[in-house]
């Protein structure tokens, strides 16, 4: 990328004489060229760097190539059909940080906290209120600390319950194999649950092996 040769964008647009400067102030203005180093590009102290060219081209949704091989009235009239352009995006510029309304932040914590949303891991928490998590930290520490708490003891439940039913999933599958006289095996019991991965899981395997402790199935 590095390589690409911008001799002809120069030449054609950049280096054409005063009575195409409004063609170029309006390139520089959409690629937010600084005016020091617009003045370089002038003078033909310095290149134009690709990544203000890709700037311009993104803005006027053009290839990079139609950018630098259109003839400067057909560029010309380009950028008068285009009353709005593309914002460009922020390269290597970080976003500003959003401190968003204070009011509605607290207010949807607070929900967590009553249990009127489910609780959800503070980046999770952070995205919907488009802050970022240090600012949610810093702002409300112990409400942040609270939501944690909530958040993992939800988890924790959940794998809880979770367990308990791969648990009696395992059990209803052996009990639906001697219903019909089948012989218990593993693959027997694997082929009528719901996920066969379920025997690999801590509770539907410590489950199958007390089934085969119980009736002396080896496995």
């Amino acid at each position: 990328m590095s390589m690409i040769d911008t001799s002809s964008l120069r030449r054609h647009i950049f280096f054409s004489g005063a009575s195409r400067y409004s063609l170029v102030a309006q390139l520089v203005g959409i690629a937010g060229v600084p005016n020091v180093l617009f003045s370089d590009w002038r003078n033909r102290k310095r290149t134009p760097s690709l990544t203000y060219l890709l700037k311009v081209s993104y803005a006027l949704n053009l290839s990079l190539l139609q950018l630098m091989t259109m003839e400067p009235e057909r560029l010309k009239k380009t950028l008068r059909m285009k009353m709005e352009y593309r914002l460009p995006p922020r390269v290597g510029i970080p976003a500003p940080r959003s401190e968003g309304d204070m009011d509605s932040i607290q207010v949807f914590i607070q929900a967590i906290l009553e249990g009127k949303v489910d609780p959800l891991p503070l980046r999770h928490v952070a995205r919907h209120l488009g802050v970022g998590e240090k600012f949610l930290v810093g702002r409300f520490p112990q409400e942040c600390a609270r939501a944690t708490e909530r958040y993992q003891a939800y988890r924790a439940e959940r794998a809880k319950q979770k367990a308990a039913q791969e648990c009696a999933e395992v059990l209803q599958a052996v009990l639906a194999l001697d219903n019909q006289g089948t012989p218990l095996s593993r693959s027997q019991v694997a082929a009528l649950l719901s996920n066969p991965n379920i025997l690999r899981r801590p509770a539907g395997k410590a489950t199958w092996n007390a089934v085969c402790r119980e009736r002396e199935i080896e496995h």
